[in-house]
């Protein structure tokens, strides 16, 4: 069984001991690799100290999540892995998480992506994010948790899990491929569990799995910069998903305009400013979008160049 674990990091001092230590640990043997993004903050120092056997290659500049990833992705594929474990810098897991979620999908391999429960860092409560988006929607997962706990499965099929800790067997990478490159930071998760949908898979949550995800309190949702991105790639993804829109550049045109105003005149005037300057980014990229959006209807839209 040949596993390789995928890191990408960026300026992950905080983190790196413990994600990167985690896997060390583990109970079943992985192949470590680490794409760093330009780190600049002694991050690679750590590694090379700490973990000399681990193998890292260095990008000399930020890719962004899904384009790093897809190098080892690549490599996954090329060397015939027959799984790849994506783990986040700032995530670190149990010692046997790995080699659970293996033996799980031994026992169920029709799911494309399989993935554990994510807890804050401390390790005292679900992650807001992960429960307001993975495990809120498991209606049958809330119901077996709250009600049957005693008759809890090992998988349960849920609509989105972050690619914060995914397994991902080579049969997926096979058909799916890496992420699109479209997406540089925040949804390339959604675009891919969007194309496995595509193609009738499956997302499995592990209730018995955990991962710990420290991203409590980093990032503020007021960040111009945030605002701007997160309303560029949501608009990629209903342009992906919604034929009407993609054929009608001047949807977006009106769009533009209205956002314009609201930014002027309205009252919530940074979050239109925001939608302004992403429609500006997505008219600017729209002939390259359209491209995008049709290789994702193909079968074999791997995106791993």
């Amino acid at each position: 069984m040949n596993i390789i674990a995928i890191i990408v990091t960026y300026n992950g001092l905080e983190w790196i001991q413990k994600c990167l230590g985690s896997l060390v640990d583990s109970s079943i043997y992985v192949k470590i690799l680490v794409i760093d993004n330009g780190s600049n903050d002694g991050t690679l120092d750590v590694i090379k100290d700490k973990f000399p056997k681990i193998e890292v290659l260095e990008t000399e500049k930020n890719l962004g999540f899904g384009k790093a990833n897809n190098i080892g992705l690549k490599r996954a594929l090329k060397e015939k892995y027959d799984y790849a474990f994506l783990l986040n810098q700032d995530a670190w897991v149990e010692s046997d998480t790995i080699e659970s979620l293996i033996n799980i999908h031994k026992n169920n391999e029709h799911y494309n992506i399989l993935a554990p429960m994510q807890l804050n860092g401390s390790g005292a409560l679900i992650d807001r994010l992960f429960l307001e988006y993975s495990v809120a929607p498991c209606r049958e997962l809330l119901t077996d948790v709250l009600v049957n706990s005693e008759k809890q499965k090992e998988v349960y099929t849920t609509e989105f899990v972050n690619a914060a800790c995914w397994l991902l067997p080579h049969k997926t990478l096979e058909k799916i491929g890496g992420f699109d490159p479209l997406f540089t930071h925040y949804s390339e998760d959604n675009d891919y569990i969007n194309r496995i949908t595509h193609h009738e898979g499956k997302v499995g949550l592990c209730s018995s799995q955990k991962v710990f995800h420290d991203r409590e309190f980093r990032q503020k949702d007021d960040d111009f910069v945030m605002l701007t991105n997160r309303s560029y790639v949501n608009l990629l993804a209903n342009l992906k998903n919604n034929n009407e829109n993609q054929k009608n550049k001047f949807y977006y045109i009106k769009w533009l305009i209205s956002h314009f105003i609201n930014w002027i005149f309205g009252n919530n005037k940074k979050h239109y400013k925001a939608e302004f300057f992403a429609v500006v980014k997505l008219l600017k990229n729209y002939k390259r979008v359209i491209k995008h959006r049709k290789l994702c209807q193909e079968k074999n839209a791997h995106f791993i160049e």
